[in-house]
């Protein structure tokens, strides 16, 4: 998709080489596009994803040659309607679309990911310490998934590191990872269903942020149909 509504990309996009999606902890079960998918019935949720169109995988071309002609460097979010890393994806698929990023340097990729334990056998094997327009990231809806997933996204070579708390599903101390981490997205949930975020949860992981000097961005509020005037003065930080 060009020009997503993703507040965190800037303007940028996303790229979905597959869709569907297989559920692995809490911060899935309201999942957005697993509803959406109930509705229009794309592809069944929790099996095998369906790979999109071959117009689609070549749109990253266009994106790149764009950003080179302007000069400037579009964010690209990898998989807003799947994870990455899902084991249920082929393989093959993975790597034509790491081999694509690879080719599109002018692009910013944002990958978050519910799967840190496969980035040790689904990297590219030409990844070394990372490369440079390739962020690593994961999500972390509450402690238990900060402790579990963090520390495997620490151990692996990346440029540039960051969590997605979204969504924020109760408070998450994150010192003793801040030290090494590049950025911090919060967020709470949306579409039906949603569940509550507290802000005093979203103001002590800004606090964090700022004490160690990681920049920090809140997207959205908890509601159906979340909007920016929702968001308290004090923490419309991006």
């Amino acid at each position: 998709m060009e020009h997503s509504g993703i507040h965190w990309l800037d303007g940028g996009n996303t790229q979905n080489w597959w869709e569907g999606c297989n559920q692995v902890s809490a911060g899935c079960d309201g999942c957005y596009a697993m509803q959406d998918n109930t509705r229009f019935k794309r592809v069944i949720w929790n099996a095998k994803p369906r790979r999109t169109s071959a117009a689609n995988w070549k749109m990253p071309f266009l994106w790149n040659r764009k950003a080179a002609h302007d000069g400037v460097r579009i964010k690209v979010m990898v998989m807003s309607l799947g994870d990455f890393l899902d084991n249920q994806a082929e393989e093959s698929w993975r790597v034509e679309a790491w081999n694509i990023m690879r080719q599109c340097k002018n692009l910013d990729w944002l990958i978050v990911i519910k799967r840190p334990q496969n980035f040790s056998r689904m990297l590219p094997p030409d990844w070394g310490d990372g490369w440079d327009h390739v962020w690593l990231g994961v999500s972390a809806e509450n402690q238990t998934e900060a402790d579990r997933r963090i520390p495997i996204l620490l151990e692996t070579p990346a440029k540039l590191r960051w969590v997605s708390g979204e969504p924020l599903l109760g408070p998450i101390n994150l010192r003793r990872y801040l030290a090494r981490l590049d950025w911090i997205v919060v967020g709470g949930e949306s579409h039906t269903g949603w569940r509550p975020m507290d802000f005093a949860w979203v103001e002590d992981i800004r606090d964090q942020c700022a004490g160690f000097g990681v920049p920090f961005f809140m997207k959205q509020v908890a509601a159906f149909r979340p909007t920016d005037d929702m968001i308290p003065a004090h923490l419309l930080i991006r």
